[in-house]
């Protein structure tokens, strides 16, 4: 798989964590903090595979 399609594969994942997130911070606020902290790990993550020749 080549790193664009991998991009194209995690983009839409990533307005997916955005939405759990929204509501995880409406009712569990601790939860949310933790899966904030998630997200970035998985937005660095996303951007060095996306980088990788």
């Amino acid at each position: 798989m080549s790193a664009n399609v991998i991009f194209f594969i995690l983009l839409p994942l990533q307005f997916v964590f955005n939405a759990l997130f929204s509501f995880s911070r409406t009712f569990l606020h601790p939860v949310y903090l933790f899966n904030q902290i998630n997200l970035s790990f998985f937005l660095i993550v996303s951007l060095f595979i996306v980088q990788k020749p």
